[in-house]
């Protein structure tokens, strides 16, 4: 895995930012009486996924980052289960729920956790691997002087 330069680099991060805004369009839709209560907490679920990345991203030490990349996981979770049920209330429709980017990013979040994670244990099985010493060519008898 290349280093991360920028938080913007991953495409978890992107996608999270395009869910963010799909989430924000599809609170529009909410009936009225809906808009108060559960606006904020859509928009409030999907923003926190891209901000655990770009957080995490930032941190400088892969142990923080996996942390907030889990924080981030566990947002989108929240927010499938909240999208699940304003569908299955007839509340937006499944086109407008943004379900199929959720499962996307899911697998996006989840393949960049995995790869850090075993770039870990790689990492720590390098360094905790003992050095591996010059063979030592077997000697040769030396010949036997004729007389």
């Amino acid at each position: 895995m290349k280093p991360i330069d920028d938080h913007r680099d991953l495409a978890a991060w992107r996608k999270a930012i395009s869910v963010g805004g799909k989430v924000y369009m599809a609170t529009r839709q909410l009936p009225l009486e809906e808009r108060g209560d559960l606006g904020p907490l859509l928009r409030g679920s999907a923003v926190s996924i891209a901000r655990h990345i770009a957080e995490g991203a930032v941190r400088g030490n892969r142990a923080e980052f996996l942390q907030f990349l889990h924080l981030a996981l566990r947002s989108l979770s929240q927010l499938e289960a909240q999208m699940t049920i304003v569908v299955d209330q007839g509340l937006l429709p499944t086109d407008a729920s943004a379900l199929n980017d959720l499962t996307e990013l899911g697998q996006l979040l989840t393949e960049l956790i995995q790869s850090l994670t075993l770039s870990g244990r790689q990492a720590h099985a390098r360094a905790c691997s003992p050095p591996l010493l010059p063979r030592k060519m077997p000697r040769t008898p030396a010949p036997l002087a004729s007389g």
